[in-house]
């Protein structure tokens, strides 16, 4: 090898081993693959706004929020909204911070200082049709005593969706949440405990570099190390992408051939380049299960495949699990069999299993089922034999255990 080109590539490597080594530093959100899911963002935000929690930063954080909220309010002229004065004299000492009360994502509410917190957290997706007017209605319903401050978080302070909100809710972006959490950190000083010190530090993190899009150290590190090898790197890059798709097709194929080889009574629906579809034989001939042209008539929604199947099992390419999904169908046969799958548990998985939403119409696909085919670390070996083992085992344990059980 030419040893200008040599010393280069090893120029690349340890640049390459050093970003990677920062990389590497610990963080709980990436670790769990959380970063930009609003679940997990709501509980960590409910957690500190909560004065009674593990975080020992007493009612520090729910007072400059809710300061920061009546603030804003106050800015843009959004009537009758708790002001600044009202929440600076607040004892906040009895106040309960709940997730996913009424659907609503966090709840904080105190009967004695007469105020009900409403927070609609989104993060990618924007908000469903009337959601924020159905919670602020709730909200007034359920608590009639107490007065409203319903929040709009985003990642950009963007507005609601419909123009009625605009005016009632308060828009508030992710960068004061971390700003909030810097501010309280620093005020808190030696006060705070470590772990929730190194906690906070690593959600402050994600917050800038997933959720905020803000170029970090370690971005601009990147950045740098890209411009100084971009040719290398952009070979790299190419290569990479040729190979991760070659590789999900080829997981794929085996997929296809392992479940017409184990399991003979699931037959091929339509395919795409996302899913594998396939319909049970014993559900083929049920009139009920199938969305016909006919229906179409009735109902707003395009038939799902070409079959008119409302039931099928999917392969999905990207997480390599099968699932059983509820498909687009008349919304009666719909309800009966979200509520037949929840009636009968194990192996069936109903989101949300304790009742079917309010919105439930408004989403056409819903999952009843899931098998895991492959796993993350088994899907990056390179090793397609072993991979094929693994897939052809997991097709018979599904159609061994649980087929049957679905179906009937």
């Amino acid at each position: 090898m030419d040893s200008t080109k040599e010393s280069k590539f090893d120029t690349l490597e340890s640049d390459l081993e050093q970003l990677e080594n920062r990389l590497n530093q610990f963080n709980l959100f990436n670790v769990l693959n959380i970063e930009t899911t609003e679940k997990q963002h709501s509980a960590v935000i409910r957690w500190l706004l909560d004065p009674k929690a593990s975080h020992r930063l007493g009612k520090n954080f729910l007072k400059c929020f809710l300061l920061e909220a009546a603030c804003l309010a106050k800015e843009k002229g959004i009537a009758n909204i708790p002001s600044p004065a009202d929440v600076n004299s607040w004892n906040l000492k009895n106040v309960n911070v709940l997730n996913e009360r009424h659907l609503i994502d966090i709840l904080a509410l105190s009967e004695k200082d007469e105020f009900v917190c409403l927070i609609e957290n989104k993060i990618r997706a924007p908000e469903s049709s009337d959601q924020l007017s159905r919670y602020l209605a709730r909200v007034k319903y359920e608590y009639p005593r107490l007065s409203p401050l319903p929040i709009f978080l985003t990642p950009d302070r963007r507005s609601p969706s419909a123009e009625s909100d605009q005016a009632y809710w308060v828009r508030m972006e992710y960068g004061t949440i971390e700003y909030l959490i810097e501010h309280v950190l620093r005020i808190g000083g030696s006060t705070i405990k470590k772990s929730v010190r190194s906690f906070l530090k690593q959600y402050t993190r994600t917050l800038r570099r997933h959720v905020l899009q803000k170029n970090d150290e370690i971005q601009e590190e990147a950045l740098r190390l890209y411009y100084k090898h971009e040719a290398a790197v952009n070979f790299i890059l190419e290569c990479s992408k040729n190979c991760a798709e070659n590789h999900q097709k080829q997981i794929s194929k085996l997929v296809e051939s392992a479940i017409s080889e184990h399991a003979p009574n699931l037959k091929k629906d339509d395919h795409d380049e996302f899913y594998l579809r396939y319909y049970a034989i014993e559900l083929d001939g049920i009139r009920e299960l199938k969305y016909s042209d006919a229906d179409r008539k009735n109902y707003k929604y395009p038939k799902w495949t070409s079959t008119g199947h409302i039931l099928l099992f999917e392969y999905n390419r990207e997480t390599r699990n099968l699932n059983l999904v509820l498909g687009v169908g008349p919304d009666p046969t719909r309800d009966q069999l979200f509520k037949l799958a929840k009636k009968q548990h194990l192996p069936f998985c109903p989101e949300p299993p304790q009742e079917i939403p309010p919105d439930w119409h408004s989403h056409r696909w819903h999952r009843l089922y899931s098998k895991k085919i492959l796993s993350e670390s088994d899907y990056r070996k390179v090793d397609i034999e072993d991979a094929k083992k693994k897939v052809e085992e997991a097709v018979q344990i599904f159609y061994k255990d649980d087929y049957l059980r679905l179906v009937n």
